[in-house]
């Protein structure tokens, strides 16, 4: 890397965005503009935002789904990294708009906002919401801007979470499908914001994708773990076969497609326990500057995710 880099971020007044901002400025080699709507925004998304512009955030204003607001903010840009959430109408058309300005723009590469498993190994009907993104990907063809996607695995903040399925931490239960043997990747969403800050700076990473994990677990090992950081048993619940669950999904899905949480979640678990969206091989060792949390780590460091206290126990 020669002269010091632009990186555009998209979404940074998300969790992960927020994240990567902070990475990306913790580095120091690198100017950070972030990509924000007109007007600004109030209450604790303003005060995030101020504190990263005190320490040295630039800002540009913009929105993905009004494309003649975007050549602006990627005008000298040479990495945009894109972390919004949403529908359709921000992951395939905004993200299109972006992808479509930073290349006139000559912005070189773009971290899309595919930050999960391997979704490169899925079908589109596999994980509704990561159909979402590889339908936005597709905008990267047959032009100049090379993709450079981070996928991390399922974050750990997801993990611990009962809307993913697993964990119940209020009924003390443990809900596994298949034979428990198949590894999985997990990673907290403040080490795959480094992972992503440190890609952007990458030039050897433009057009490949960066494949991480803070730690891979089989389902009985992430519920040993869960049991542990509880201090008490949560009940083991088999619920079936992994053919099981995705005759469950399809089920699911046919009563009411609309409804796509009702079946992401249950999608999602099938790309982990399948092993379909298993990272290989990982590039953990591209950064040895970064040593992310293991599962163990990141319970004992964040308490209040789970174990039938916490916010997101349910």
């Amino acid at each position: 890397m020669g002269s010091r880099e632009t990186v555009l971020v998209a979404g940074v007044t998300g969790m992960l965005g927020h994240q990567i901002a902070e990475a990306l400025l913790e580095r120091g080699h690198a100017t950070v503009r972030a990509l924000i709507r007109p007007g600004g925004y109030g209450g604790e998304r303003g005060r995030k935002l101020e504190e990263l512009r005190s320490r040295g955030l630039q800002t540009v204003e913009g929105n993905l789904l009004a494309p003649e607001s975007l050549p602006a903010a990627c005008a000298g840009v040479d990495t945009v990294i894109s972390a919004v959430q949403g529908g359709e109408d921000v992951i395939v058309r905004g993200q299109t708009n972006l992808i479509e300005a930073a290349d006139r723009a000559g912005v070189p590469r773009m971290i899309p906002s595919d930050f999960s498993v391997d979704l490169y190994k899925l079908d589109s009907e596999d994980y509704v919401w990561l159909g979402l993104r590889k339908r936005a990907d597709e905008a990267f063809h047959g032009k100049t801007i090379q993709p450079t996607p981070v996928l991390q695995g399922v974050f750990m903040e997801v993990a611990v979470n009962p809307l993913l399925g697993l964990v119940n931490w209020k009924q003390g239960t443990f809900t596994s499908w298949g034979d428990g043997e198949q590894p999985c990747d997990f990673t907290a969403i403040a080490d795959t914001a480094r992972y992503a800050a440190a890609a952007a700076l990458d030039d050897g990473l433009r057009g490949r994708a960066l494949r991480v994990a803070g730690d891979v677990l089989t389902l009985r090992q992430l519920h040993e773990r869960f049991q542990k950081f509880a201090g008490r048993e949560l009940t083991a619940r088999y619920a079936g076969t992994v053919e099981d669950l995705r005759r469950l999904i399809d089920e699911i899905k046919g009563k009411d497609p609309a409804n796509q949480p009702a079946y992401a979640f249950p999608q999602y678990v099938w790309a982990m326990v399948s092993g379909k969206g298993k990272l290989d091989p990982l590039d953990n060792g591209r950064y040895p500057d970064i040593r992310p949390m293991t599962m163990q780590e990141f319970l004992s460091r964040n308490p209040s995710l789970g174990g039938g206290a916490g916010s997101l126990a349910g």
